[in-house]
């Protein structure tokens, strides 16, 4: 009779927990992407009915495998899971910020000179020839000022949007 008792209390724990989907509290999540699209329906396919910007919190009403329901102000609707996080997501910030590092001390020194230098002129190390004269054309300089150039976020969302047009 008291294993009986216990095996019925433990059933109702578990089944009244706040880790329990049915009766799970609402809790703020964060949006970690740059936009996230908030869906009338559960799948990629149904209408698009808001986006959220990145760090806005929402919350969470229910929770499937790969779907949040969510609820920010009077708007509701499923956010893919993969969009969302329980903490804010950090300031991005670039890795190029500008300052100097003296990298002389305590650095080792990995490759050869003579290898090293080849490498940065683009030559091939079997043939020992340039990669235009194997057929590739690679523009580093250009590639190096693309890969400097800021992107601006708003600017992203602008881009990104025009694309859904």
């Amino acid at each position: 009779m008291k294993v009986k008792k216990l095996v019925l209390a433990a059933c109702a724990l578990v089944f009244f927990s706040p880790a329990s989907g049915a009766f799970a509290a609402e809790k703020p999540l964060y949006v970690k992407s740059l936009v996230a699209k908030v869906y009338q329906a559960p799948d990629f396919g149904s209408k698009v009915v808001a986006s959220v910007p990145r760090g806005e919190a929402v919350t969470l009403v229910e929770a499937k495998q790969q779907w949040s329901l969510v609820k920010r102000a009077e708007l509701s609707g499923w956010v893919s899971t993969m969009m969302l996080s329980d903490t804010p997501p950090l300031n991005t910030g670039s890795v190029f910020s500008g300052e100097e590092h003296d990298l002389s001390k305590g650095a080792r020194r990995r490759a050869s000179s003579v290898a090293t230098s080849g490498a940065s002129r683009g030559l091939v190390s079997e043939e020992r020839q340039r990669l235009e004269e194997v057929g590739t054309k690679a523009d580093y300089a250009t590639l190096q000022k693309i890969e400097e150039r800021p992107i601006d976020p708003a600017k992203a969302l602008d881009f990104v949007s025009s694309l859904e047009k």
